[in-house]
C-alpha cells in the first residue's frame, strides 16, 4: 500500500478540497425543495466564515422571515456590542460556549 501513497493522498486532498462545495450545493438543493413546497427559506451565516466554513444554517417557515431574521440580526449586533464593550474594559473576551446560559 506504500507504493501507492500518492494516489491516496491525491484523492483525500481532493475530497477536502470538494467538500465545502458539496455541502453549499446540498444546502443550496433543500433550499430550493423547501421553496417549491410552499416554505419561506434563508441561508443564515451564524459566525464568522474564518473560523469554519460550515457556519450555514438553512432557515424554513411557512410565514414570512423577514421578522425573525430581523430578530436574528438584533441578536447578532447586541452580541458584537457586548463583546466589544468587554475588550474595551480589558476584560477578556469568553471562549465559545462558556459564560452565556
Amino acid at each position: 500500500m506504500l507504493g501507492r501513497q500518492h494516489e491516496v493522498l491525491a484523492f483525500l486532498s481532493l475530497a477536502l478540497l470538494l467538500a465545502p462545495l458539496v455541502e453549499s450545493l446540498i444546502l443550496l438543493d433543500r433550499l430550493l425543495y423547501l421553496r417549491e413546497q410552499g416554505f419561506q427559506c434563508a441561508l443564515v451565516p451564524l459566525f464568522d466564515p474564518r473560523f469554519s466554513p460550515r457556519n450555514l444554517v438553512l432557515v424554513a417557515a411557512r410565514a414570512p422571515l423577514d421578522g425573525v431574521l430581523e430578530g436574528l440580526e438584533e441578536d447578532s449586533s447586541e452580541e458584537e456590542e457586548e463583546e466589544e464593550e468587554e475588550e474595551g474594559a480589558g476584560g477578556a473576551a469568553q471562549p465559545p460556549g462558556q459564560g452565556r446560559g
